[in-house]
């Protein structure tokens, strides 16, 4: 292998490291958030819950860490159709059983 191509493989197993020491903090964010829209649901907290997860789902992805990146997007799935109290009410135990299995998974990562 070439110098630039080990430079730039290190440069990758580096951002793949650091996303890595990011993951529980990132789950802290998470589960922060779906607090805050479980205890005073607005459009606002939604969406930044929902921006939490999709960007879980998609850098996990990217730096290969694909059971993490398959349960971030079952959530984001789950939270796609939540508008309101109600319909969180209504789906809230799946959601809930969601965030369990994804800082489940985020755990053992």
């Amino acid at each position: 292998m070439d110098d630039k191509k080990q430079e730039m493989m290190a440069m990758l197993k580096k951002l793949a490291d650091d996303f890595h020491a990011q993951i529980p903090e990132r789950m802290e964010k998470i589960i922060s958030a779906w607090n805050e829209v479980n205890d005073n649901f607005d459009n606002e907290k939604q969406a930044e819950f929902l921006r939490l997860t999709h960007s879980l789902a998609g850098t996990s992805s990217t730096f290969g860490f694909t059971e993490i990146s398959g349960a971030a997007k079952k959530l984001e799935l789950s939270l796609k159709d939540i508008d309101c109290a109600e319909s969180l009410q209504n789906n809230h135990k799946l959601i809930s059983d969601n965030i369990e299995k994804l800082n489940q998974i985020t755990q053992e990562a």
